[in-house]
């Protein structure tokens, strides 16, 4: 019987020593880890609070300005104002680059490509090509556009450029920005790209591009009509080069040039 009893007792006394070290290690954590942590927490995140507040509202990033640079410097000029007003003295960091590219190139569709890029710490730079008028059409105040069709604007009056007879939009006139899906149009333009890449026309004035019938392109060069057609566009303009490059040519005696047959056809006014 003493035996068992010193037995009982030895196992309630490790009973109790275990539990004292349990109770002995949640203080200690309680005590001492718990409070070192939240001590090296708060240590270590002041510096990057701090660092937080330097990046996001720190003058040092603020943007200083915004460099626009442009093919065209003189048409973009007003432009290049309005985004310094929108984007100086915001933090560099809250400007959306892909935001900005859509809204200038929504805004201007005059541009034909816009990158924008953030330049480290203070300035926001875009690169634009603007697009470059070839011909206005002869329709309402006349619809000014370029090598792609795409509409620049309304003005009849713009020097310099190549008028396009025969294409009425009555009542749906294309706006700013639109390309025009036009075969006329389409033929127009390509056949004042030939007449643009022949050196022997460079020197020419050439006034019109006239597509009434798309089937008989016209042409007005210095008061004389010259008669196209619609077939081998290249060699037709090439042999009216040749004609032009004479030197006993004169326009001002010429009514028509007619190039559709194989044998040119002049014909005198």
């Amino acid at each position: 019987m003493s035996a068992k009893r010193n037995s009982g007792r030895r196992q309630n006394a490790k009973r109790t020593s275990s539990g004292g070290k349990a109770i002995d290690v949640a203080n200690f954590i309680a005590l001492r880890v718990v409070p070192g942590i939240v001590i090296s927490a708060i240590v270590l995140g002041l510096p990057g609070y701090g660092l937080y507040r330097f990046f996001k509202y720190g003058d040092f990033f603020r943007v200083k300005q915004v460099v626009v640079n442009s093919d065209d410097p003189g048409v973009f000029a007003p432009v290049s104002k309005d985004l310094n007003k929108r984007y100086v003295g915001h933090n560099i960091f809250n400007v959306d680059v892909k935001y900005a590219r859509r809204m200038v190139a929504k805004e201007h569709p005059e541009l034909k490509k816009v990158t924008v890029r953030k330049v480290f710490p203070d300035v926001i730079e875009m690169d634009v090509v603007t697009r470059k008028p070839v011909a206005v059409i002869e329709s309402g105040r006349g619809i000014v556009v370029d090598a792609e069709n795409v509409v620049l604007g309304s003005d009849m009056m713009t020097p310099g450029l190549i008028k396009i007879k025969g294409i009425s939009f009555f009542l749906n006139a294309p706006t700013k920005g639109e390309k025009i899906d036009n075969k006329a149009l389409d033929a127009a333009v390509n056949l004042l790209r030939i007449i643009q890449n022949n050196k022997g026309l460079r020197k020419e004035g050439i006034d019109y591009i006239d597509v009434t019938d798309r089937n008989n392109l016209m042409v007005g060069i210095s008061g004389a009509t010259v008669k196209i057609g619609a077939e081998d566009l290249d060699g037709r303009i090439k042999r009216l080069g040749s004609i032009l490059n004479d030197p006993a040519m004169d326009l001002k005696h010429i009514n028509y040039i007619d190039l559709r047959f194989e044998d040119t056809v002049i014909s005198p006014k």
